[in-house]
């Protein structure tokens, strides 16, 4: 069912009689129906069960519980369990969820009509009942018998609806099937002759009727998609085809699939029926208004008098909730609640207090209570929220109800507020015009014209004040059935996905189409970061069910920087990371030496390493070309005494012990090396020896000795 147009049918509960329909709410109702569902899952994953939830919306609906069902599974192998989406494989998956009771079914739409001088009604129980005139069977009953009592319509309790016309009506069955019967000489009954039928026949085999509206001698019907349809007399172009050829059989209106209130109307023009004056005026679901047909005397509301053979807007407001075509005038309800009128206006029928026509809507009085409303033939009734009923415009026949008067502005019919419907002639002749009203304990009542029993009180006689029709109480209130609400949803089911590997640096380095639920399959190790090494991939592909990027991850290389000493000695092992400096120990000691530093870089490491300490000896005499040369090697340390001042001193003797030259230089210990060298010549046989002196002349090391 199309979701805009079933969220407007609460609104037919309200309904005054076949001739007002309601597109929306004017006035209070406990019954709040589904107008969307929103919010439900549009992707799933084959596989894997997902849970199908939606928003019922407005979410004080009166029934807002979801269940869900496979529409169409496609290539998905989806089934349905409880609430679970359950999938097999990949594609798209129509599922249709429904609420039940979700919105107003077709009964209640219009459960009587009063047409030119005749009377149909429902009964609670479905039962079909007619009277007054018969003279083209208008009643249903198989005869052409005048009835001045209720008569049934067969034995059938499954009628949901009824359409009373000019001469002719329609009802809708329980099944959404569409029945018509009385006179036919233009089609209007709608079964493809024009043959006069005194029992209901069906219309086409289709089941999906929801409204109708019947007219002298043209008929117009709307459909749960919310497609419009029209057949019978288009003189004036009042089936809205854009032709003026009668038409026997159902013919759509345009392609729109919006239209929810439809209102046929019109009247015989000439005493010998040769002038039909027929229109039809409709609302769509975003609220406009829109008329077709015969636009004698401004009935269209547009500001001319220029008929039409297609639909046209009538204004610009998208307010409207309510319309009731009358023979040539129109009354119609805003959301706001406010009455409105236009047409011809020679009774007082516009609630205007003139008889001044009017080719546009004018609001009647200020009020914002009315909630329902039926245009009679130049006469006119509404009902307020409080159930009061009223009526003005003509009276010669006793019709609104009130003994005397013509009232041009509403008055109220007696003092009774449990008023819920009421059903006025709006076609033929002033004279024959009466009205069928309905109780809220379910009576029904009459008055106006009752020349060949309309009023089914058993007589002819006229009545201008209400008089009940029997004493049966289960006469059809203008209440509602409920039907379910459905909508369709569109699932995309994923099977396959996208994989893809990168490297730390964003380059890729696969791509995979992994089936849902399967692994992907990694690439080799990458190891393109220098100074550091692959170790893992950072999310998990064992299971893909998404499209899924995978990055490398990668560890720091870590390396072994040991430190060693002259002998072998670790003095020190430390994990470094790549390009991070090592960190020495302390200057290691060596006895008669002096540490001058480490034998390899250790800044920056990039890779494992081994460092070895570097000394050089205190005193250390070495000879070349008969020259013998001492170096010392002074720095602070440990061993060394806290002299400020020393001389380092060489001696050269000869093989018998006698000094041949004494050389020396006064130095002083530093933090840093200090490094002195003495040269002396060395004769062949001499000896050389060095020697560490404080101040004082005192020895401070060991001698070193070369002896050439």
């Amino acid at each position: 069912m199309k979701k805009n147009f079933l969220s407007t049918i609460l609104t037919l509960a309200l309904i005054i009689s076949m001739f007002a329909v309601l597109c929306m709410p004017v006035s209070a109702a406990d019954f709040i129906p589904v107008t969307d569902i929103t919010d439900v899952p549009t992707q799933a994953i084959s596989g894997i069960p997902i849970e199908l939830t939606g928003t019922v919306l407005p979410t004080d609906a009166t029934n807002s519980s979801i269940t869900w069902s496979v529409k169409n599974a496609g290539t998905t192998g989806a089934i349905i369990d409880g609430n679970l989406l359950k999938t097999t494989g990949g594609g798209t998956v129509t599922v249709t969820a429904t609420v039940e009771n979700g919105v107003i079914g077709i009964s209640g739409i219009s459960v009587f009509g009063a047409g030119y001088e005749h009377t149909v009604a429902l009964k609670t129980d479905g039962s079909l009942w007619a009277w007054g005139n018969n003279q083209y069977g208008q009643l249903g009953d198989g005869s052409t018998t005048q009835r001045t009592n209720p008569v049934r319509v067969g034995t059938q309790d499954d009628w949901a609806a009824v359409f009373v016309g000019g001469y002719h009506n329609a009802a809708i069955k329980t099944d959404g099937s569409l029945w018509a019967w009385g006179r036919n000489n233009y089609g209007q009954v709608g079964v493809g002759a024009t043959n006069n039928r005194t029992a209901p026949v069906r219309v086409g085999t289709d089941n999906d009727w929801v409204i109708a509206s019947v007219c002298e001698a043209h008929t117009v019907a709307v459909k749960t998609d919310g497609s419009l349809w029209a057949w019978g007399n288009n003189q004036y172009g009042q089936l809205g085809d854009g032709t003026t050829s009668n038409r026997a059989t159902p013919v759509r209106i345009g392609t729109d699939n919006d239209w929810c209130a439809v209102s046929a109307s019109g009247f015989y023009a000439n005493n010998d029926n040769s002038d039909l004056c027929s229109y039809t005026m409709a609302l769509k679901t975003d609220g406009s208004l829109w008329a077709w047909g015969n636009n004698y005397e401004g009935r269209f509301g547009n500001g001319t008098s220029a008929n039409s053979s297609i639909p046209v807007q009538i204004g610009m407001d998208e307010d409207w909730t309510a319309i009731s075509a009358g023979a040539s005038h129109v009354l119609a309800l805003k959301s706001d609640g406010s009455l409105w009128s236009w047409g011809y206006n020679s009774s007082g029928q516009l609630g205007n207090g003139t008889t001044i026509w009017s080719n546009t809507p004018a609001r009647v009085g200020t009020g914002n209570d009315w909630a329902a409303v039926s245009a009679g033939y130049v006469h006119s009734f509404a009902i307020k929220d409080n159930g009061s009923l009223w009526a003005w415009g003509n009276n010669s026949y006793g019709q609104l109800g009130i003994r005397t008067g013509t009232p041009s502005i509403p008055t109220q019919v007696g003092t009774n507020t449990d008023w819920t419907s009421a059903a006025t002639t709006h076609t033929g002749w002033y004279s024959c015009a009466h009205t069928v009203a309905l109780r809220g304990d379910g009576s029904l009542w009459a008055w106006g014209s009752n020349s060949v029993g309309q009023l089914g009180d058993g007589t002819t006689t006229l009545r201008n004040t209400p008089v009940r029709v029997g004493t049966d109480n289960d006469w059809s209130k203008t209440g509602f059935s409920t039907t379910a609400y459905t909508k369709d949803f569109t699932i995309t089911v994923i099977d396959e996905f996208t994989v893809t590997f990168v490297d730390w640096d964003g380059r890729v380095l696969d791509v995979q189409t992994v089936k849902s639920g399967n692994a992907a399959i990694a690439p080799a190790n990458p190891d393109n970061k220098e100074g550091w090494h692959f170790s893992a991939w950072d999310v998990d592909f064992s299971n893909i069910i998404s499209d899924l990027t995978v990055t490398a991850l990668y560890e720091i290389n870590k390396y072994t920087v040991n430190f060693i000493d002259y002998d072998g000695t670790v003095l020190k092992t430390q994990v470094v990371d790549h390009g991070s400096p090592a960190e020495a120990p302390a200057d290691p000691v060596r006895n008669g030496h002096v540490f001058i530093g480490w034998d390899k870089d250790f800044s920056k490491i990039t890779g494992n390493l081994d460092v070895t300490a570097i000394y050089v000896p205190y005193l250390g005499l070495a000879a070349e070309n008969n020259t013998v040369t001492l170096t010392a090697s002074l720095k602070s340390a440990a061993d060394l005494p806290a002299s400020v001042d020393a001389q380092v001193i060489l001696v050269v003797y000869d093989a018998n012990g006698k000094m041949l030259s004494f050389t020396f230089a006064e130095v002083s210990f530093s933090s840093t090396l200090v490094v002195q060298k003495l040269s002396a010549p060395l004769p062949s046989g001499a000896v050389a020896k060095g020697f560490l002196w404080n101040a004082d002349s005192i020895p401070l090391l060991g001698a070193a000795e070369l002896k050439n």
